[in-house]
């Protein structure tokens, strides 16, 4: 495995796990009984998590 292959590998694991942190945050805000903060938390998350999506399904 080349030095780049590795920096990928590790990129998208990153990508990975902060994509799981960002859903159960989600999960979490929705089952607060904050609405306003939460609400704000939960479309910055969902915001996030889409352009996560999109990086991932670029890069490989």
């Amino acid at each position: 495995m080349t030095r780049d292959e590795t920096r990928a590998k590790g990129a998208r694991l990153r990508v990975a796990s902060r994509t799981e942190h960002l859903r159960n945050t989600r999960l979490d805000a929705e089952r607060s009984d904050e609405p306003r903060s939460i609400k704000a938390l939960l479309e910055y998350a969902t915001f996030v998590q889409r352009l996560v999506d999109r990086v991932v399904f670029v890069d490989g």
